[in-house]
């Protein structure tokens, strides 16, 4: 993850500096160092492009694996707004049925 972390800290302005940062993020995530990790994913989300999207699928996951669901529900619905076609809609679709089962089964709703 370092070396990723340097090449986007040396060419910030470069076209491969988001795709650095979100290999980064997951190497972080791979080393268990999630909110490492998350913070790399949160500083892509934004950019509403392919790799936005990746890093929006992988914060939800940290934000599931860490027992946030509302964090995670926020996170996809967020990047649904603007996503709409892609390898990565299904991913956060899944990511938002996750966490909204995880709300409701922490709530005592569950229909399971």
């Amino acid at each position: 993850s370092e070396i990723y972390r340097q090449l986007s800290q040396r060419f910030p302005d470069s076209k491969y500096a988001n795709g650095s940062n979100l290999a980064a993020g997951q190497a972080l995530m791979r080393d268990k160092k999630l909110d490492e990790a998350a913070t790399f994913f949160r500083g892509l989300v934004s950019g509403r492009d392919e790799t936005a999207a990746e890093a929006a699928h992988l914060l939800s996951q940290i934000e599931l694996m860490q027992n946030r669901p509302q964090q995670a529900a926020q996170v996809a619905q967020e990047a649904l707004k603007w996503l709409t076609a892609g390898d990565k809609l299904p991913l956060l679709r899944m990511d938002l049925a996750d966490a909204l089962s995880a709300l409701s089964a922490s709530d005592g709703t569950s229909k399971d």
